[in-house]
């Protein structure tokens, strides 16, 4: 029984892991037979067993048989017998391997996979009648048995009879068909089907029909019919054993085609000479088909030479017919045509109709074509004499080629085109053009007359054209115009340039005149003169008023900078404004075409504490000449201060400053004199102010004194002028520098004592005085 194929191999898994917890005996033995062939049976599957794979073995089982592709993948397995699926495997070798489970001793062989099973075929046996056909598809059909493969088929055929005394008697012969079929192995198989052919009856035969057919058909059995058994043709001499002949005799055709053949059977049975059936069948040949007519798509006649229609005979279309002579007609509507005739047929298109018809009355479908009687005769061309041409005023002029024309007409009736050109080599054209290079030549023209309708039927005459110009050029100037002066006119082309028309070339002179006085104001005023080829001028000019609407306003002054100097110690001598960088030398005026400008300045100084600091106030002024009135503030001036500041950021330098100075007081210990240098300074400024903190000082510059006794810090400020300042100090010490007076005892007692291990006394200083004393000081400071 076949299993899943996951369930199998979960299975095997478990097979194994039996097999690999036993430990193997050395005492079981198992062999596998040798290459093995294994041909499968139905649906290409094989049984395989133990007892197909092991030779010999001591095992006692239960076995487990895995059967593999040579490259090691599983098919299947089982125990003690697999079903194997083997329709892949054929003309390969598989692996099998059995496997004693308690043990897991196991041995394994290879097996040759071939088709040894030949094909099972059957042929079973039929009967027909003399008439039917034999083919396969009609007959009992054959079954074909094979285990797996495709099988190829194929028979031979053996015919016997016909018979008359062919046994049994009902029947007259006897097909022996052998078939043959072969599998993709090689492995073949044959079997013959036997066919009787049953015994006809002379009554069973029918004689074919009376039959009507178009004369031009064929007579032969084949159309007109043969004789049957139950529908089917039985030929002449074929199993059916009849010998069939027939005769023929026909009576003359008629005018239109149409006889009869009177057709004469005879039927006999080869076996049975008495056995006859004859008869008469008749075949009527009428003619049932109309002519067969083929129109051409146009017919051509040209028109009769000075009128413009023709007198014509029609071409006749192609017609044929089966079997009876024929007949064409014709038809164009509005006119008669007599035999394939037509008069007066005047020029244009026209649709002809035809029409064939046979003996028999048989009418051909009608076919057209179209017919055309054109016109092929040139027209007459009749030019003027000496046409005049002159130039208008838009210039070169395109004259109609009609113009030209002197009565040109044409045989028929209609309308003519015209062209014309100027040059032998040009194309002809509705128009010629004349310029004013033409002005006062003759100019050769010829001229085309050609139909409307056939452009290729055309004639020409020649004509000499006298052009003349007598048109003077048209000139307008670009209008008056009023501009600001501040309008650039270097280019006078900006204010307009002249409309000029002409019918010819023209040459334009100009020229002007600029009046214009130092404000920027005045005429300008423009002349053009315009000459054509022929000498005709015109004139006209332009004035260009300038004015100044908008005066100058001062926009646009760029004034001196202020600026501060530093630490400069000097006059204002060097502040010229020829001698200050740009930016703070001059103002900077705009250019204008409409304003005279012109500068001027005045200084105002102001001192604080020369040549240190100071400032210098300088009044700029800037006039416009053209626009500034005497008495009217505001218009035409316009001022600006500009200040230049002298700064002085250095300090005075003290070139003496007192050291620190000790001085003692006097006998009565009051006070002491003390006296040091003056301080001095230096500075760029001439004012220096020197001041000092002691209440005792002389002046600010001198600290000497009276000072009582104590230490003072006296510091000294120094300023200029501009007011930078700077300072230095010293100290002041006025002390009592007389030493005080001593007296000493004339003797003194003491004790000597032992101290670390000497003999020694200890004595008091104030033991040794006798009315010491000091002039400044306390007695019990001493």
């Amino acid at each position: 029984m076949k299993q899943n194929k996951s369930a199998r191999f979960g299975m095997l898994w478990a097979y194994l892991f039996v097999l690999l917890a036993h430990v193997t005996s050395s005492a079981n033995t198992i062999a596998c037979e040798d290459n093995l062939n294994i041909s499968p049976s139905t649906d290409c599957m094989a049984l395989i067993d133990t007892g197909l794979i092991i030779k010999q073995t001591t095992c006692p089982g239960p076995f487990l048989i895995v059967v593999k592709e040579m490259g090691g993948d599983t098919i299947a397995w089982d125990t003690s017998l697999v079903w194997v699926d083997l329709s892949n495997y054929f003309d390969q070798y598989i692996s099998l391997e059995v496997i004693d489970i308690p043990t897991g001793v196991r041995c394994q062989t290879n097996a040759f996979i071939y088709d040894g099973q030949i094909p099972i075929l059957t042929c079973p046996k039929d009967t027909v009648d003399c008439h039917e056909s034999l083919l396969p598809a009609n007959l009992a059909p054959i079954s074909i048995t094979d285990n797996c493969t495709i099988d190829t088929l194929f028979h031979f055929d053996d015919t016997i009879g016909p018979q008359c005394n062919f046994v049994p008697a009902a029947f007259i012969g006897r097909l022996d068909r052998t078939w043959t079929v072969i599998d993709d192995y090689g492995n073949t198989s044959t079997c013959t089907q036997q066919i009787l052919v049953r015994r006809p009856n002379i009554s069973m035969v029918q004689l074919p029909p009376t039959k009507t057919i178009d004369c031009a058909a064929s007579t032969l059995p084949a159309t007109t019919g043969q004789p049957t058994i139950n529908g089917a043709p039985i030929g002449n001499d074929g199993l059916c054993n009849f010998h069939v002949t027939y005769t023929d005799v026909q009576t003359p055709p008629t005018s239109c085609g149409t006889s009869t053949i009177l057709r004469n059977w005879t039927v006999s049975d080869n076996c049975i000479i008495t056995d006859v059936l004859t008869g008469t069948q008749v075949i009527q040949l009428k003619d049932t088909t109309p002519p067969t007519i083929t129109c051409t798509d146009s017919i051509f006649y040209q028109t009769d030479p000075g009128v413009c229609n023709a007198d014509i005979v029609l071409d006749l279309p192609t017609v044929t017919d089966n079997c009876s002579d024929y007949y064409v007609t014709a038809t164009i509507p509005g006119y008669m045509v007599m035999n394939g005739m037509v008069q007066n047929l005047p020029k244009g298109m026209y649709t002809v109709t035809f029409v064939a018809g046979d003996s028999c009355n048989n009418v051909s479908a009608a076919c057209t074509s179209k017919l055309f009687v054109f016109d092929n005769e040139s027209p007459t061309a009749i030019c003027k004499e000496l046409p005049v041409v002159g130039l208008p005023s838009n210039g070169p002029v395109n004259v109609p080629a009609n113009v030209f024309d002197h009565g040109s007409y044409d045989n028929c009736p209609g309308p003519l085109t015209f062209t014309a050109r100027r040059g032998m080599n040009d194309p002809f054209a509705p128009t010629v053009q004349f310029t004013c290079a033409d002005a006062g030549q003759t100019v050769m023209v010829t001229m085309k007359v050609a139909k409307a309708n056939n452009p290729n039927s055309f004639n020409t005459c020649m004509v000499q054209v006298v052009v003349q110009d007598k048109l003077p050029p048209g000139i307008s100037c670009p209008p008056n115009q009023t501009i600001q002066c501040t309008t650039d006119y270097s280019n006078l082309n900006v204010f307009g340039t002249p409309y000029i028309y002409d019918n010819c070339s023209f040459t334009l002179v100009s020229s002007s005149n600029v009046d214009i006085d130092n404000c920027g104001e005045g005429i300008i005023t423009r002349s053009f003169t315009a000459t054509d080829p022929s000498g005709n001028t015109n004139t006209c000019a332009q004035t260009i008023t300038v004015v100044n609407n908008s005066p100058y306003n001062g926009v646009g002054i760029v004034w001196p900078k202020d600026t501060m100097i530093v630490n400069y110690c000097g006059g204002p001598g060097i502040f010229d404004p020829e001698d200050l960088p740009a930016g703070y030398d001059h103002p900077i005026t705009p250019s204008s075409g409409c304003a005279m400008l012109a500068t001027s300045y005045s200084d105002q100084f102001f001192d604080i504490s020369s040549p240190a600091c100071y400032k210098l106030v300088r009044t700029w002024k800037v006039i416009d000449w053209c626009h500034y009135t005497p008495g009217v503030p505001n218009i035409g001036i316009w001022t600006k201060q500009q200040v230049i500041a002298v700064v002085d950021t250095k300090a005075p330098i003290i070139t003496a400053c007192p050291t620190n100075t000790v001085a003692s007081v006097g006998i009565d210990c009051d006070l002491a004199i003390v006296s040091v240098p003056v301080v001095t300074a230096t500075d760029c400024s001439n004012e220096i102010t020197i001041t000092n903190n002691s209440p005792y000082a002389i002046s600010g510059e001198n600290a000497s004194g009276f000072y009582p006794q104590g230490i003072y810090n006296i510091k000294f400020n120094v300023e200029d002028g501009c007011g930078n300042k700077t300072s230095c100090s010293f100290t002041v010490e006025v002390v009592d520098l007389k030493k005080p007076t001593p007296y000493c005892n004339m003797g003194i007692a003491t004790e000597l004592q032992v101290m670390g291990g000497q003999v020694m006394a200890m004595v008091q200083a104030e033991q040794f005085n006798d009315g010491s004393y000091d002039n400044c000081s306390a007695q019990s400071d001493l």
